[in-house]
């Protein structure tokens, strides 16, 4: 899944988890490239994560864009490391949002092995799309909101036509009535059923995903209650677990202690999480958004925002992964302050924060949760396929 202008892949992996599009097509390895940072006619001055330049806005379709010929190639790469690692063509699907959508039609259509598919959301064709060459019953599926401004619905119309006139005889175009330019987990209804009917579910897959990964849980107990440990490590059995012991006045230092000592052992922050129920949580989320380098994620249960956290966020720290998991029935701490923090976060420009509800549970720490927190710490602490098909 490629990211759109002034996104990140983290960003989409938060509407992934947040809406369990991974759990519904579990047999799915998801890829989600970044960008480099590059100027932007459109904006003078700037430096965003972008695939290419935009000269205009609303876009208009079958425009040269400086720069996709080498983000396509960046794609083609990506592509050829997937098949050396033993993933067929026809097992490989490429989607993207906006810009990452121009960027998979262009990089799927452009590629020389055919695909299983291409999924393009809010996106349009550029210039020197090549002819289908054989290619007449490739799946390719068109998504758009009706109220898109920045790239108008008849763009998307228009679009569909040129793959059409090109030999593409599978090309659907779908219409979200209401939507705006914008990626949100409803879409995703859709874009599932696409996704099993290109590459439904198969037994079998390439022996690299066997890989073993490293890395560290960080859990921090709450001070007046106990969390069973266990059910999760089955799980997460190739991760150690560090359950630091914190003096009843510990706090963000000590947690940053912890951090820095685990980082002197070998741990890249990368392969970090930091987690913990009630006040684990709140020290958790404070420590680790306060921590200075970012880590692969934070997981808090039950857990509040404190005073000393409130500041806008650094731009390191905007994509920082961080799941918040809640009793919808929690009496010591309300579900109305923890979705209010979940909102406070994000409007101090945290991008990547998760916020689950669970019905009939108070403020308590259930077993269930471990499910939650294990889909979460598998994807927040990359496994080593992904790191090496990335490059």
């Amino acid at each position: 899944w490629i990211h759109g202008l002034d996104s990140s892949g983290k960003v989409t992996q938060k509407i992934l988890l947040g809406g369990q599009v991974r759990r519904a097509l579990p047999w799915v390895h998801w890829l989600l490239p970044e960008a480099p940072r590059g100027s932007l006619t459109l904006l003078p001055g700037s430096r965003l994560k972008r695939w290419f330049d935009l000269a205009e806005q609303p876009i208009v379709e079958g425009r040269n864009h400086e720069g996709l010929a080498e983000s396509a190639a960046l794609i083609h790469g990506m592509l050829d490391r997937a098949l050396a690692f033993g993933f067929h063509p026809s097992r490989i699907l490429l989607c993207g949002f906006s810009q990452g959508g121009v960027l998979a039609l262009h990089a799927g259509l452009s590629y020389d092995k055919r695909l299983a598919g291409i999924c393009s959301v809010s996106g349009w064709v550029g210039a020197g799309l090549p002819d289908c060459s054989g290619r007449e019953d490739l799946p390719i599926l068109l998504c758009h909101g009706s109220d898109d401004a920045m790239v108008p619905v008849d763009v998307g119309r228009r679009s569909c036509d040129s793959l059409r006139n090109l030999g593409y005889n599978c090309v659907s175009f779908l219409i979200f009535k209401g939507l705006r330019h914008q990626l949100i987990t409803f879409q995703f209804s859709e874009i599932a059923a696409f996704i099993k009917y290109v590459v439904p579910e198969k037994l079998a897959s390439p022996r690299s995903l066997e890989m073993a990964k490293d890395g560290l849980i960080v859990w921090l107990q709450d001070l007046e209650s106990d969390q069973s440990i266990p059910g999760v490590v089955g799980q997460l059995r190739s991760l150690q677990w560090l359950l630091p012991k914190l003096a009843h006045d510990g706090g963000v230092a000590e947690v940053h202690r912890v951090l820095r000592e685990a980082q002197e052992s070998g741990y890249h922050p990368s392969r970090i999480v930091l987690g913990g129920f009630g006040h684990g949580a709140a020290l958790s989320l404070h420590a680790g958004l306060t921590f200075e380098d970012s880590i692969a994620g934070i997981v808090a249960v039950a857990g509040w925002v404190t005073d000393g956290m409130l500041g806008p966020s650094s731009e390191a720290k905007s994509e920082q992964l961080v799941q918040m998991l809640h009793g919808a029935d929690d009496e010591k701490v309300p579900i109305a302050m923890a979705r209010s923090n979940w909102q406070l976060l994000e409007s101090l420009g945290h991008k990547c924060v998760i916020f689950n509800t669970y019905k009939d549970m108070g403020h308590e720490f259930k077993a269930g949760l471990w499910e939650d927190i294990a889909e979460f710490v598998n994807v927040a602490i990359q496994d080593e396929t992904t790191v090496r098909l990335l490059g």
